[in-house]
């Protein structure tokens, strides 16, 4: 009968990962290098609609109001119900763009595959620079 060892591996780089904000209210960075994104947990935290504008590039290379995002998530205003949404990507976005669950979809994709990077910001409309407050949870890869 052949014997098997277990050893705990020290290499994680193949281990989806979390990456979680109470408010956005700027352009944050998820990961610096090239990111496959798998689910997105949202929450509006103010009282008119906001957006939250995924792009695959790092930080440095997006200018918010300028550089275009890959996609756009429309949230409705919070009021006061906690209202979240999850949105599970049943092919991880990194080159496809979903369509469905409020996404707004692709705004003229400039970054078409993986990507370089992964940031978000949260807006107050689909392109431009005004900020405003948003949840997010992030797995990613």
């Amino acid at each position: 009968m052949p014997e098997f060892s277990i050893r705990p591996s020290t290499d994680f780089s193949a281990c989806a990962q979390s990456w979680f904000s109470d408010a956005v209210t700027t352009l944050a960075q998820i990961k610096g290098s090239r990111a496959s994104l798998y689910l997105l947990n949202l929450m509006n935290g103010t009282s008119s609609t906001a957006y939250l504008q995924v792009f695959f590039q790092p930080m440095a290379s997006v200018t918010l109001g300028t550089t275009r995002p890959d996609f756009v998530v429309k949230l409705p205003a919070n009021s006061g119900s906690g209202f979240t949404q999850t949105i599970s990507l049943a092919v991880p976005v990194g080159g496809l763009i979903p369509t469905g669950n409020n996404v707004v979809g692709s705004l003229g994709v400039g970054n078409a595959g993986p990507g370089t990077g992964l940031c978000v910001a949260g807006t107050t409309s689909p392109v431009n620079a005004t900020t405003a407050a948003i949840g997010v949870t992030a797995v990613y890869l």
